[in-house]
This record gives structure tokens, C-alpha cells and sequence, in this order.
């Protein structure tokens, strides 16, 4: 019997499979093995820092994005991630600062809009976070599925910011009703 030789691509893939799945400790596993194999590392940090930050390890997710930053100083994506895993960690103006860069490479990007005026929200910046909240909301109109589907871990989070930014800014009920939809 003949075992077949595993390369990078290959764990890469079962990393792949293994995040659809919701296997989120495995996939870092998987993404592990084509990060040791060689196999892309840009692409291969930035899905295991998705399946770190699903597995809930901020740290280490930020550790990865850091990883395609450094290789590739222009990721939107690492940079959005990045971002994203700060906040997790409860570390806002880390957080805010790559929102900002990730902005100021691709202006429309929503996402990072909605995060970043989430983080304004936490820092007490309520009327920048209305600001960032509400272009949000335009793009998101515009791209709503993509918006939704890739906002939905951060439905619960959302919920009490949106409550704070209801008391301390001028979003009025209708905008956060709309924006609570893309979340259900």
C-alpha cells in the first residue's frame, strides 16, 4: 500500500473544506500543515487567521494577519481581519487604525466602515461612529447579501452598540432598524 505524499495544497484544501464545515480548530490545523509545506503564505495566513478568528483566538488570528502584512503591506482583507480581531480582544484604537488604513486603500469597503465606527462607538466617539455607521448602510444597500453574510459573527456585538449609538447620536429609529436587517 502506498501512501500518497501530502503537499501544501493539499492541507490547504482540506483547510478550505474544513472551515465550510465549521471545523474551525481542525482547519487551522490543516492550515498549519500548508503553511509548514510552503504552500502560498499570503493566502494561507489569512485563512488561518479566519479559522483562528471563528475558533475564537483573536491573538493568534492578529498574529496571522500580521504574517500577510508583512508580505503584502496592501491587504485590504489582512487588514479588515486584523482589525476585526483587535476588537475581539477589546483592543479598539488598534482596531480603528486598521479599518482606517484598510479605508484608505478601498474607500467603499463597508465593512470596515461598520467596524470602524463600531470602535468609534467604544471609544466614546459617537458622532464619528454615526458617520461611518451610516455610509456603511449605503454600501451595504448596494451589496447587502455580501454585507450580511460576512457581518453575521458580529451580530451580537452589534446589538448593544446599535442600542448606545440610538442614545447618543442623531441614527434615527428607521436607521437602525434597517441596519438590525442585515443582521437577521
Amino acid at each position: 500500500m502506498t501512501v500518497k505524499y501530502r503537499d501544501g495544497a493539499d492541507w490547504f484544501l482540506d483547510g478550505q473544506l474544513l472551515l465550510r464545515k465549521g471545523e474551525h480548530e481542525e482547519s487551522v490545523a490543516a492550515f498549519t500543515h500548508a503553511i509548514q509545506e510552503g504552500w502560498d503564505p499570503v493566502v494561507s495566513h489569512l485563512s488561518r487567521g479566519v479559522a483562528n478568528l471563528l475558533a475564537e483566538h483573536p491573538a493568534k488570528a492578529h498574529d496571522d494577519f500580521t504574517e500577510v502584512l508583512k508580505l503584502d503591506g496592501q491587504n485590504t482583507r489582512a487588514l479588515f481581519y486584523r482589525g476585526s480581531a483587535s476588537m475581539a480582544i477589546g483592543s479598539y484604537l488598534r482596531a480603528r487604525g486598521d479599518f482606517t488604513r484598510a479605508l484608505e486603500i478601498d474607500p467603499g469597503y463597508g465593512l470596515a466602515l461598520l467596524n470602524r465606527g463600531v470602535c468609534h462607538a467604544h471609544t466614546g466617539e459617537y458622532a464619528e461612529a454615526a458617520a461611518d455607521i451610516k455610509q456603511a448602510m449605503m454600501v451595504a444597500e448596494t451589496d447587502a447579501q455580501h454585507f450580511a453574510d460576512t457581518m453575521g459573527i458580529w451580530r451580537n456585538h452589534l446589538e448593544g452598540v446599535l442600542g448606545v449609538l440610538h442614545e447618543h447620536t442623531d441614527l434615527s429609529d428607521e436607521d437602525i432598524v434597517k441596519l438590525k436587517a442585515f443582521f437577521e
